[in-house]
């Protein structure tokens, strides 16, 4: 057990040298993978659901520790998949030597497809539990809880206004050219 704890914090000094900082001009290419339930609130009630989430993004460094991005989100929740294109807006804060806590703003805009129907959307989101490690200068893995949204959709069956949590984890790794 020793010699496994040793070798753990060895591979964690050698993966610390050469951490920057997320500066103006750095970009990444990453993407995430969630998993949680989902709960639709709307004026004809609940509607919860197990949802799987692939997100592959590009994200660009405005200015020190500010980003923006886009990602392309493909949601399966049930006989239901939601396909969206996100730009987003984070803020890195530095907790930790090379450990940031990076909430997110996103705006997207996509369609929902059932057996029966295919509906367009729009949502606003916001990631307020979202972490990322920077254990080298080119790679970054993050996590996150959670994600708060506001949705339309127009002339569906369940109104056309809905407020939702996602309840998930998302894992992420982020590859910074």
């Amino acid at each position: 057990m020793r010699k496994i704890i040793i070798s753990l914090l060895c591979l964690s000094a050698v993966f610390a040298i050469n951490v920057s900082a997320q500066t103006k001009g750095e970009m990444y290419v990453g993407g995430s993978f969630n998993i949680g339930a989902t709960t639709f609130t709307h004026e004809d009630g609940n509607l919860n659901a197990l949802t799987y989430a692939v997100l592959p993004e590009y994200s660009y460094f405005v200015a020190n520790n500010f980003r923006i991005g886009a990602e392309l989100s493909c949601n399966f929740a049930a006989d239901v998949t939601i396909l969206t294109l996100s730009p987003s807006l984070s803020y890195y804060v530095k907790l930790l030597d090379n450990f940031y806590y990076t909430p997110e703003l996103t705006f997207g805009g996509g369609f929902i497809t059932g057996k029966d129907f295919t509906l367009g959307a729009l949502s606003v989101g916001l990631n307020v539990i979202a972490f990322e490690f920077k254990p080298s200068k080119h790679v970054g893995l993050c996590l996150n809880f959670d994600n708060i949204f506001h949705a339309y959709l127009p002339e569906n069956s369940f109104g056309s206004v809905h407020f939702g949590i996602f309840n998930s984890v998302g894992l992420g790794f982020r590859y910074y050219l």
